[in-house]
């Protein structure tokens, strides 16, 4: 139901693959030739992203709600530039955003982007002008706005906007809010997840906050 309110009906036969092949490796359904390394190939605007965004969102929900994993990121959506990445975030709040109308707040899912340009709270209040955030509002047709007082989202057209409510409830918008409350859902690039991983652990400055987006400390490789 929530893809047809997105206007999908019927999904290709390489996504059907793709996402029973995902929550096969994560043991939610059984499958006969389980692989753990998954490689999707299609040409270009050829749907490749909802065939690993429906199993992440899945995997993110099952393990939030059945398992009870609050904290911590659940699914790492990564991109080669800030510019891609920035372009997937409609697409992910639009499709949770459906998700959390059907279910309500047992259904909600937390996101955000992080990547060179996400600012920290105090660079945002800084800022001159109201900075707008890369998603249209699905109601209004009209890209959200992102007051530098409060650092929340707005629609310009509605104050009582439901999207831009809902944003505000699930989108860890600065990277204050990022590292302090992990979403569950994390937009990045391949630079950010660089420099994070290649923190050394035990030494905390100047960037050992950035570790609890993991919500749990990793091994880091000797070699």
């Amino acid at each position: 139901i929530v893809l047809q309110e997105s206007g999908i009906n019927n999904l290709y036969k390489f996504q059907e693959e793709a996402i029973e092949a995902i929550l096969a490796s994560q043991g939610l359904i059984k499958r006969g030739d389980v692989k753990d390394r998954i490689v999707i190939t299609a040409r270009t605007a050829g749907g490749k992203t909802l065939a690993f965004l429906i199993p992440a969102v899945i995997v993110s929900a099952y393990r939030k709600i059945c398992l009870g994993e609050k904290d911590g990121v659940k699914a790492i959506l990564m991109y080669p530039t800030k510019a891609l990445a920035n372009d997937q975030l409609e697409e992910v709040s639009h499709l949770l955003y459906r998700l959390y109308l059907r279910g309500g707040d047992n259904t909600l899912l937390t996101f955000g982007i992080l990547h060179g340009n996400t600012k920290h709270r105090e660079e945002l209040s800084g800022s001159q002008e109201d900075e707008s955030l890369p998603m249209h509002c699905p109601i209004h047709k009209e890209m959200l706005k992102l007051s530098v007082t409060n650092a929340t989202a707005y629609c310009p057209s509605d104050p009582q906007c439901q999207f831009a409510s809902f944003i505000n409830k699930a989108m860890r918008i600065t990277r204050d809010d990022i590292y302090g409350k992990p979403p569950d859902i994390l937009i990045t690039d391949e630079d950010m997840i660089n420099r994070i991983l290649s923190g050394i652990p035990g030494k905390r400055p100047p960037f050992w906050f950035e570790w609890s987006i993991f919500g749990a400390s990793y091994r880091r490789c000797e070699s």
